[in-house]
């Protein structure tokens, strides 16, 4: 249901976005987060910025331990990371 509702803020139907924004901010799940805040910026009806602005506030509320960098940080370097060369710097070997 989660993705059911996050596709479902892209709808044309404003109406359709409501029901998913009200949806999401039930469910309290915080990786809703980054697609409430895009909606806030974003969305052409100012009703449904506010509205998506209180769910983010009950999300908020519901994981006070969460921040951004919980969902936006990878748990690990992408595979194709390569640690740069520190030799010399600072005058530890690499």
């Amino acid at each position: 249901m989660f993705d059911r509702y996050l596709a479902q803020l892209k709808s044309a139907d404003a109406a359709e976005r409501r029901r998913a924004i009200i949806s999401l901010g039930k469910l309290g799940n915080f990786s809703a987060m980054p697609a409430l805040a895009e909606i806030y910026r974003t969305d052409p009806d100012p009703e449904l910025r506010e509205l998506a602005r209180k769910a983010g506030v009950v999300i908020r509320q519901r994981n006070p331990n969460m921040s951004g960098a919980d969902i936006a940080a990878p748990s690990s370097p992408p595979t194709c990371f390569k640690p740069p060369n520190t030799s010399g710097i600072y005058g530890v070997a690499g």
